[in-house]
């Protein structure tokens, strides 16, 4: 996880002895002479108040500097620290041929507060040493550094902001606390706020540590070595990717005759050379407290913290990094406006984004020098910004993704204010969003709403294994919405399959939920619903309409432009409509939603695949009897017109013990267009309910 010791190392270390416990070692494959001209220095802070409250009376932070400071001094860039790392952490960056040219660079490389060369537990006097030693935070760093280039240096400005690991934790924090201080900011396997999972991982590490009894509370005596074996053994887990592992990457750095029995002893018994447990411990907690949107005025919304973001952003995560998982960048990236997403392709997990191997070396240099300099991004570059549609995002709309529990992406965009939060669900279930979302607006009055497309449709992912395509796998993504928001108790909006969804998900988990609201609903059980369903659409169309149907059905099948997709997906929709409205003439015009507006592929893969399978997956259904257990207040709204026959509704009212049916007139499918002045009144009285 860090590039220690630099000091210890040369292009012949990495074939003369393997030096896994810190992986300095696995750079030094690449066989280039140490860069070794920076200027060492240090500055110091008097009663420095860090984020806790607690004031470190002389607060020291150790740096070094290369190249030289022009006349303006506008020729600087920072290269903050990561885990224990010393400044010497960038020379993978520095030099001749690579991203930084000391020639035409100043470059101002920090050292982390516990470290143990900056203030840390282990060299700070009573009454703050070792465990007393307050927690900094990643913004007590950020807060420390900026008054270091202003006061030691005279920089008001800098070219760039470069970090790793907790170096890209830094550079998060920079970019959200001083906008605009940096022309362009990188961030190579490091998120902008540490996720659970990884403040899980810290805390195992951080209680091997402390297990050994000579730990004593932080107040030992002498290094307590079991603890920091098993320190070291619990981190090395982490550090390369599985396949690193099982392909034995470890011999292209190690000296001949290595195994890998002795590769884990070095992890065992020099995982941190000379490193002390407080501090270890200091800096976990750094990391694990580190979240962009606990700043001041962010008031806890990751969304707006990295919305705020306008300096250009260049994010560099590993692929394989157990440290800093792919997909909580994707997710984070997925919210900034200025990023260029750039993910390392590599096997060498965390360490790939320090340049731990030629392969990564040489992408990291050339990407980040094109970066730099202002250039286009590269083609292994990935944007990851929101895909271009027709949709259009309402005003103060906040848009994303939310991580499902085999890792796929679910897009949703949340609008409205209010004290009470719905949880929209669109029915198809290969329809997305949009084809709710305009019509489910004037909720957006009163409360907060939550849209997110199924996995499968819209913006979320379309997944290459269609197992995942099934009604289990629906549950899931909805229980990781719920998780995702925070809500303890959901309320539910639902339309067409929607609702069967929204039922299924409150028999698995009923107590998360409080409310349900069914909108034009499919019954709570098959039986002969599909054929009585058909008979009734198909007597509302002449033939001219089922052939235009049948038509654009192909076309959408057999289409190679997006433009041909989004094209065949409105001739459907516009034969689609007609069996679906009481009064087609009257109520087209009454419609806001638009069920053509999102991504193209994903029209296409939810129509022709996403429905089939999913359906298919619930067999031959009835949930009635489940539903007799169920404690829900539910509203049921149906028109009176819709080609889904009432008395199979009327099956939902008389299976579950708390549900109301309201019969919509001169209404079918799209009730709440065709008559909003029936539908939302009375969803309205339904929520004041309390």
């Amino acid at each position: 996880m860090t590039l220690l010791h630099f000091e210890r190392w040369s292009s012949r270390v990495a074939r003369a002895a393997l030096s896994l416990a810190c992986f300095s070692v696995a750079l030094n494959s690449l066989g280039a002479q140490r860069v070794d001209n920076a200027e060492h220095r240090s500055f110091t802070i008097r009663d420095f108040r860090t984020e806790s409250g607690v004031v470190i009376p002389t607060a020291t932070i150790v740096y070094g500097t290369y190249g030289h400071l022009n006349a303006a001094r506008d020729n600087a860039i920072l290269l903050p620290s990561h885990y224990m790392a010393n400044h010497h952490g960038y020379e993978w960056l520095i030099g001749p041929g690579k991203a930084l040219d000391t020639s035409r660079v100043f470059l101002v490389a920090t050292e982390l507060f516990g470290n143990g060369k900056s203030s840390s537990p282990s060299n700070t006097p009573e009454p703050l040493h070792g465990p007393r030693f307050p927690v900094t935070t990643i913004r007590d760093n950020v807060a420390a550094v900026h008054e270091l280039l202003a006061a030691d240096l005279g920089i008001s400005h800098l070219r760039a902001i470069i970090g790793f690991s907790m170096g890209a934790q830094q550079a998060f924090q920079w970019a959200v606390s001083y906008p605009g201080f940096a022309d362009r900011i990188v961030a190579t396997s490091g998120t902008a706020k540490t996720w659970p999972h990884g403040v899980v991982r810290l805390e195992g590490q951080i209680a091997a540590l402390t297990a050994d009894a000579a730990f004593n509370g932080g107040d030992y005596t002498s290094p307590p070595a079991k603890g920091l074996s098993a320190f070291g053994m619990v981190w090395a887990g982490w550090l390369y990717s599985q396949e690193w592992w099982r392909r034995e990457l470890w011999r292209t750095n190690s000296a001949p005759g290595a195994t890998f029995e002795t590769v884990v002893e070095r992890f065992r018994s020099n995982f941190i050379p000379g490193g002390d447990a407080n501090d270890l411990i200091l800096q976990a907690r750094t990391w694990q407290q580190h979240d962009v949107s606990t700043t001041p005025g962010m008031n806890g919304d990751i969304a707006k913290a990295l919305a705020s973001i306008r300096d250009p952003f260049l994010y560099m995560p590993s692929e394989t990094d157990m440290y800093f998982p792919i997909n909580d960048a994707t997710y984070e990236a997925s919210l900034m406006k200025t990023v260029t997403f750039a993910p390392i392709k590599s096997l060498w997990g965390h360490t790939a984004g320090a340049a731990s191997n030629p392969a990564d070396a040489a992408f990291l240099n050339t990407t980040i020098a094109k970066f730099l300099g202002g250039a286009s991004a590269s083609a292994q570059t990935i944007k990851p910004a929101l895909p271009a549609s027709g949709a259009k995002r309402p005003p103060g709309a906040r848009e994303g993704f939310v991580t499902a529990s085999d890792g796929a992406r679910l897009f949703y965009r949340v609008i409205g204010k209010g004290n009470d939060t719905l949880v929209a669900i669109h029915g198809g279930p290969g329809v997305d969003l949009e084809s709710i979302a305009g019509d489910f607006a004037p909720l957006g009055l009163k409360h907060v709403v939550i849209f997110y497309d199924q996995r499968g449709a819209g913006r979320s992912t379309l997944p290459a294994d269609t197992t995942t395509l099934n009604a289990t796998q629906q549950i899931a993504d909805l229980e990781a919405v719920r998780v995702h928001f925070g809500i303890n108790k959901l309320t539910l909006i639902a339309h067409s399959y929607g609702p069967l969804l929204a039922a299924t998900y409150a028999i698995a988990h009923p107590d998360h939920m409080r409310r349900m609201i069914f909108l034009g609903p499919v019954p709570p059980r098959r039986g002969d619903f599909w054929k009585r369903f058909a008979d009734n659409a198909n007597a509302r169309m002449d033939s001219t309409v089922r052939q235009k149907s049948a038509s654009a059905n192909r076309r959408l099948m057999t289409a190679t432009t997006d433009s041909d997709i989004v094209s065949a997906c409105r001739d459907y929709w516009a034969a689609a409509m007609i069996p679906r409205l009481a009064e087609p003439s009257r109520s087209l015009p009454l419609i806001r939603s638009d069920l053509c507006a999102s991504d193209a592929q994903g029209i296409r893969f939810g129509l022709t695949t996403t429905n089939r399978l999913v359906m298919n997956s619930y067999g031959d259904w009835d949930i009635r009897p489940q539903l007799r257990t169920l404690q829900v207040p539910t509203l049921i709204i149906h028109g009176e017109n819709e080609a889904i026959p009432m008395d199979l509704v009327e099956e939902w009212v008389s299976s579950l013990p708390h549900a109301t049916l309201i019969k919509v007139p001169r209404a079918a499918h799209f009730a709440y267009a065709e008559r909003a002045d029936v539908v939302w009144p009375s969803v309205e009285a339904f929520l004041a309910k309390r």
